[in-house]
């Protein structure tokens, strides 16, 4: 038997941090209001310094810690709390991970047995832990000389508390990065007293917009309250296991039976004390769901190979494939309690509300796929090599109505002619070259086959509700996506040639490949016109294209007895194309209300769509008359966040007992949508907004005042093709800034980067004594550092992020939560 320990220490630290200014305060025009948005207040080093002024005898609040705030009179404070404030937010990160491994056996079974324990802190503090237990048992057992049993199971139990981000004005990184930087956000939570005898109005929300918590709006969340009032944990309870049996009655025939399931188990609670800043749960929110599913897959194979002829071999697969995966789904949720209760209560009840106010979750599916399946490949000559597959499918998902047997073809050709007489050498090792062609299908979502009916809950821009299970049996109406009986599996066609070559005993390796794919009858919901009744109908229509080359070079640059130096880099370059719409315009795949990711015909799939600036039939811009661009009327395609090309490169160093390895990473040519810095330049945060610049000629601002030449003025100088204007406070607050029908396609920026994404360095100890001493075969010791470096044009924060995490919809950065450099020390001892 043989038994490894492995121990791994990560310390993780944000890598990026927004560039802010600290030169002004909170207001608007160079003056001072504690109840502004932005941060276009006074200059704070021209401040008189020491304690502000007070109105002490009227309204006050009363935070957590019992610290009292009154109305200011005048600042005279030149106290800057960005770090504080970002330091009550995040800290460093770190997590320690152990595992245990034994494998054991003899001639005739063999079983491997692991159990590890991942236990994370996050870099933000409080709600950003997460726990993973895992235990694997593999076991491989020859129940006579022809039948071979393997088995392989996992249990896996994650637990999470994770901390809502992005687009919300209940979210994180956007309340922190919109605090002035004059105001400290300790007290985040408290009451306020209208006066020195009145009755408190408790458990209100104090933020920089409401810095009294008087009328118990905060427009956005304190970060504080974020972490403290706001909690979404989740446990995962996750069982996978299989079971293979392999008879074979001749030497060159297996029967293969293969049964697996996989099921898990999440349970969800997420809750929100009454006043959080996001409308949906300022009355309080709480929401628990219990979701199982199971996915249950069965395979019956069997495979010959044979000896045909002197230089030809055969093999034959004939398979059966069933597979069943069903999903349910049963929650609640409640808003606005009857009784207060917040996080540190532990009060957990869907029965602190109004009936009104419950809403029940209840979903449930299941979605099967039956398939028969073969392939038969011929090798000749031991240089040629023919390979033919086909899998005919049915699935549920496509209904009675339709016809739901497909079939899907594949077919490979490959040809290792270095084996043609005289060709290998020294300095030639290998060459094949190979052509392959394959479909493959995506069937449609469950219950889109047909018109269904949903119980609808009504609502208005009030808060007004309205449930329609309330009354008698309940009610239902049609939903607003249409059926369709007549749906096909969406369907992928793709070509591939490459060629591998070899060189200098396998020294050097050169690996290329082009392939063109075509995606039809690609499933998505198309709009339709109010009238008829829909808003959008779930059909097959559009057509996608990709077109790329992939490149692999791999050079062993110096191989000896003690040391070995590889090298290896790889090169990826993809053209993506929307064919074919349906004359449909776009599409929405998702983001932000002012920029989303589309699906246009002729486009890229997933350009970013927004509000753009007015060009001519040539494309120059069109101006006003002060010399700023002018926003086109109707939206459009303003960015690609599709990458021209993207590669690494690798190095590894082996000395003796050491190991050394890097690895760079590279993605050039993606558009991201900086949202982040459009809203700070909109509140004045950003860092150059607080830059005082003297005017060497006489500048226009974008209402048209002039700004005499040696004036100085907070902004900048730009030029947008028409001559230098002034960037001042009013232009940032209307179409140069986020807010107030501004310009998306000026926050369209290049989103390329170079990383090194990973060094380690490791030693292994091998000696006699080690083993004669402590009965240890071996100790490995490694340091790896991971997204040390960045090198990017891109302010701010890493751009290798997301909005919508992994998905369709990219490119877009909008007070995304920071990316983070690690550093791992990790332990592996050998029994």
């Amino acid at each position: 038997m043989s038994i490894s320990f492995r121990s791994t220490y990560s310390l993780d630290a944000i890598n990026e941090r927004f560039p802010m200014q600290t030169a002004f305060g909170q207001g608007d025009n160079g003056v001072f209001n504690p109840r502004a948005r932005d941060s276009w207040g006074d200059k704070i080093a021209n401040r008189s310094g020491g304690p502000d002024e007070f109105n002490t005898s009227g309204a006050f609040f009363v935070d957590q810690n019992g610290t009292t705030y009154y109305p200011i009179l005048k600042k005279n404070s030149q106290t800057i709390y960005d770090d504080s404030n970002f330091d009550q937010v995040f800290s460093n990160g770190q997590f320690l991970e152990n595992s245990l491994s034994l494998t054991g056996g003899n001639d005739r079974s063999n079983v491997f047995f692991s159990l590890s324990d991942l236990d994370q802190q996050g870099i933000i503090r409080n709600n950003s832990d997460y726990r993973r237990t895992t235990a694997r048992l593999n076991s491989s057992h020859l129940l006579s000389d022809k039948i071979k049993l393997n088995t392989k199971s996992t249990y896996t139990r994650t637990g999470s508390n994770r901390i809502l981000k992005g687009a919300t004005s209940s979210g994180l990184h956007l309340g922190l990065l919109r605090t002035p930087p004059d105001f400290d956000n300790t007290g985040y939570r408290g009451s306020y007293y209208a006066n020195s005898t009145a009755s408190p109005a408790t458990n209100r929300h104090r933020s920089y917009l409401e810095y009294l918590a008087a009328d118990n709006t905060p427009t956005y969340n304190n970060p504080s309250w974020t972490l403290n009032e706001q909690e979404n944990k989740a446990r995962v309870d996750r069982f996978i296991s299989s079971f293979e049996l392999t008879a074979s009655p001749l030497s060159w025939v297996d029967l293969i039976g293969r049964v697996g399931i996989d099921f898990y188990s999440e349970q969800k609670n997420e809750f929100y004390t009454p006043g959080s800043a996001s409308g949906a749960f300022s009355t309080g929110f709480y929401e628990q769901t219990l979701a199982s599913s199971t996915i249950f897959n069965m395979d019956y194979i069997a495979k010959a190979n044979r000896k045909l002829a002197k230089n030809l071999n055969g093999n034959l697969l004939v398979g059966f494939n069933y597979n069943s995966r069903s999903l349910t789904v049963n929650g609640v949720n409640t808003v606005n309690f009857i009784q207060f209760a917040d996080v540190a209560s532990g009060v957990r009840d869907k029965d602190n509300a109004l009936p009104e106010n419950v809403t029940t979750i209840s979903s449930q599916g299941r979605e099967r796929t039956a398939a028969v399946y073969s392939s038969m490949g011929l090798s000749g000559w031991d240089m040629l090599y023919l390979t033919g597959t086909v899998r005919v499918e049915s699935a549920s998902t496509f209904g009675d109505a339709a016809d739901n047997t497909f079939l899907f073809p594949s077919a490979s050709l490959a040809w290792q002619f270095s084996k043609l007489g005289g060709l290998e050498n020294e300095t030639f090792s290998f060459g094949k070259l190979r052509l392959s062609y394959g479909e493959v299908g995506v069937q449609p979502a469950r219950f889109n086959t047909s018109n269904v009916y949903v119980s609808p809950a009504f609502s208005d821009q009030y808060g007004g509700n309205l449930s329609l299970g309330l009354y008698g049996n309940g009610g239902f109406v049609p939903s607003s996506t249409r059926g369709n009986s007549a749906l096909r599996p969406e369907r992928k066609k793709e070509f591939e040639a490459g060629a591998d070559l070899r060189f200098l005993k396998d020294r050097l390796s050169l690996s290329g490949t082009y392939f063109n794919n075509r995606t039809v009858d690609v499933l998505l919901d198309f709009p339709v016109a109010n009238s008829r009744g829909y808003t959008d109908v779930y059909s097959n229509g559009a057509e996608i294209q990709n077109e790329g080359i992939e490149l692999d070079l791999g050079y062993q640059l110096v191989r000896s007895k003690n040391f070995d130096w590889d090298l290896s880099a790889n090169f990826t370059s993809v053209k993506n194309t929307v064919v074919d719409m349906q004359g449909v315009a776009s599409i929405n795949l998702g983001g932000l209300a002012a920029v989303s990711a589309r699906a246009v015909e002729g486009q890229p799939l997933g350009v970013l769509w927004g509000s753009r600036i007015q060009r001519n039939e040539d494309g120059s811009i069109v101006f006003d008359e002060n010399g700023f661009p002018r926003q086109d009327l109707t939206e459009g395609v303003i960015g690609d966040p599709n990458p021209d090309w993207q590669g690494a490169l690798t190095s590894g160093w082996s000395f003796k007992n050491f190991r050394l390895s890097v690895l760079f990473e590279t993605y050039q040519g993606a558009d991201i949508y900086a949202g982040t810095k459009a809203v700070l330049y909109d509140l004045g945060r950003w860092k150059d907004s607080g830059n005082e610049v003297t005017a060497i000629r006489n500048l226009k601002d974008y209402s048209g005042k002039i700004i005499p030449i040696g004036t100085t003025f907070r902004g900048k100088v730009g030029d947008f093709g028409a001559g230098p204007v002034a960037l001042t406070e009013v232009w940032y607050n209307s179409g140069g800034g986020f807010f107030s029908n501004a310009t998306d396609e000026l926050y369209i920026e290049d989103g390329s980067w170079t990383r090194l994404r990973e060094l380690s360095l490791s030693y292994t100890l091998r000696a006699p004594w080690l083993k004669q001493r402590i009965g240890l075969s071996s100790v490995e010791f490694s340091l790896t550092g991971r997204n040390l470096v960045l090198w990017t044009d891109f302010e701010g924060t890493d751009p290798d992020t997301n909005l919508a995490g992994v998905d369709v919809a990219r490119g877009m950065e909008y007070f995304n939560n920071p990316s983070t450099k690690s550093y791992l020390f990790s332990v592996l001892v050998n029994l």
